[in-house]
């Protein structure tokens, strides 16, 4: 049986972390509300982090 052959993630472009955004408004501390940002890291999903997939 041939072997499959490596791909690039499609999911995280052969860089094996994903990045999520979330986006909010949260109130300050004088009671005025602003818009946040909250940026986070992870392993990829698809290809566990190793930045391929077999295809």
């Amino acid at each position: 049986m041939p072997r499959q052959q490596e791909q690039i993630c499609a999911a995280c472009e052969g860089e094996g972390i994903t990045t999520k955004i979330e986006y909010s408004v949260e109130t300050d501390e004088n009671g005025h509300q602003k818009p946040v940002t909250h940026t986070s890291y992870s392993s990829c999903t698809l290809c566990g982090g190793t930045g391929s997939t077999s295809g």
